[in-house]
């Protein structure tokens, strides 16, 4: 049993481990200041984020406004 819940707890750690390299890979902390628990755990800020990395994959001259409403 304790086994199980060792794994479970070491595949929820890999995944948070990939979304903060991934996190701090891209431009996005330098764009609006949100730090990674505020951004993953937060379903707006997640949501901006990954838009924002698929926007920043395009191989073009932009400028990203973040935070507006």
């Amino acid at each position: 049993m304790w086994v199980l819940v060792f794994l479970a707890f070491m595949f929820i750690a890999v995944i948070y481990v990939l979304r903060y390299i991934d996190f701090r890979r891209s431009g996005y902390r330098s764009t609006n200041n949100n730090g990674f628990f505020r951004t993953i755990f937060n379903r707006g800020n997640y949501g901006e984020f990954l838009t924002f990395r698929c926007l920043e994959k395009l191989k073009r001259d932009h400028k990203f406004l973040t935070n507006l409403y």
